[in-house]
């Protein structure tokens, strides 16, 4: 065999070898690589106690879901709901077990949808914050820095999906820590607001799947209305703050 045969014969060897290696060691990383996939897939579902949107964390440590989107026949049902009628009585012991429900993933999907107003949404803002909302940052794992507050707070946050105001930006650059801006509620805000929407239910909205509403402002009271449960459309609003102070406050 001539020298240039004998190293044209190495080198096929060689990569052989190399081809053998790559293969040997891509089959021992793939086991790792799928188990990663499977706990980032579950860390990142949120269990709608974490939303307006259907998302789940308790007070600075649970785990978020996935913001549930109403498809486009929902969202056109809940424009022609807008008529509504007399607002419901909101006082309901249930809120507390049904917010402890949602905070271990159980329930439905819940998304409330902002006003598309500027003044309307800037106002609803102003009536949240001044009624115990609080900006947060959560990092897919649980809360890593939040603002200061004196109420016993919500585990079901809600992802902040429009862009901040000014005012927002400089709270949230004052907060420690990483993650995706959210707003944390006060849990007599989203218990008053699941006793609701059990009455409304009769009782069942541990069996519902989907819920769908709006954000209203109506004389200065903040509803909820253009209500949908599983495709069923409900007339009646939900008075969430009246026209002044924040209700009665029961945690």
């Amino acid at each position: 065999m001539n020298e240039g045969l004998w190293r044209r014969y190495v080198w096929h060897m060689a990569i052989l070898v190399w081809i053998f290696a790559v293969g040997f060691y891509l089959e021992s990383k793939l086991p790792i690589k799928a188990a990663n996939v499977a706990s980032q897939a579950s860390n990142s579902s949120i269990s709608l106690s974490n939303a307006s949107i259907r998302l789940a964390v308790p007070s600075v440590s649970l785990p978020m879901p996935p913001a549930y989107q109403a498809d486009k026949k929902e969202k056109a049902k809940s424009v022609k709901a807008l008529v509504v009628t007399q607002p419901l009585n909101i006082a309901d012991d249930s809120g507390e077990a049904l917010l402890l429900e949602q905070e271990k993933g159980a329930g439905p999907a819940i998304i409330i949808f902002w006003p598309d107003s500027v003044a309307d949404r800037d106002w609803l803002k102003q009536r949240l914050y001044g009624c115990g909302v609080r900006l947060a940052r959560f990092d897919g794992a649980g809360l890593t820095s939040i603002e200061k507050s004196t109420y016993a707070l919500s585990d079901f946050i809600r992802p902040v999906e429009v862009r901040l105001s000014s005012l927002e930006q400089k709270r949230i650059n004052a907060l420690v820590g990483q993650g995706r801006v959210v707003r944390v509620f006060p849990r007599y805000l989203d218990e008053r607001m699941l006793a609701s929407l059990n009455r409304l239910a009769d009782g069942e909205l541990k069996k519902t799947k989907k819920v769908s509403a709006y954000y209203t402002k109506k004389g200065g009271s903040l509803y909820i209305t253009s209500i949908i449960m599983d495709g069923s459309i409900f007339k009646k609003e939900l008075e969430l703050l009246p026209v002044n102070g924040c209700g009665r406050i029961s945690s």
